[in-house]
């Protein structure tokens, strides 16, 4: 009983997409950080690692209609899996698909392996990487611009 409260306990310790969401807007804000975002321009941020059941989580994603560059920041995600890289893949592809630029911000290094192993980057650009939000909000603003 007690490993299966364990488990339970596990397997709610899962991040999801809204959790982050949620977690990032309870975050004390500066009004003079704050930087006006296009409508053109959807903004997620990941957090945990993205192993199987938490890969999934990817897949809440959604590109809604007019959303013309999808951003993924990644700096709380430490490690990655291949079942993560399977959806990464899936939601580049939906990306892909409605014509909207896939973007990732602040890849830690396990993750960034990873994505070059399952041969992710390639696929994404690696000019659709950034080191940071600051830059993958510029490299967004260049791409809306075209």
């Amino acid at each position: 009983e007690e490993e299966a409260a364990k488990g339970a306990k596990k397997a709610n310790a899962i991040p999801s997409v809204e959790e982050a969401q949620l977690k990032a807007a309870a975050e004390e804000i500066n009004p003079a950080d704050l930087r006006q975002i296009p409508m053109e321009l959807a903004v997620y941020e990941l957090t945990g690692p993205l192993f199987f059941g938490a890969a999934d989580r990817i897949n809440q994603i959604t590109v809604g209609e007019g959303t013309r560059c999808l951003i993924l920041r990644m700096r709380a995600v430490p490690a990655a899996d291949s079942t993560a890289m399977n959806s990464m893949t899936a939601l580049y592809e939906r990306c892909k698909k409605n014509g909207v630029t896939l973007i990732l911000s602040h890849v830690n290094e396990q993750p960034m392996r990873a994505m070059e192993k399952a041969g992710f980057v390639d696929l994404v650009g690696r000019e659709n990487f950034c080191r940071n939000i600051e830059e993958a909000l510029d490299h967004a603003d260049k791409m809306l611009e075209k």
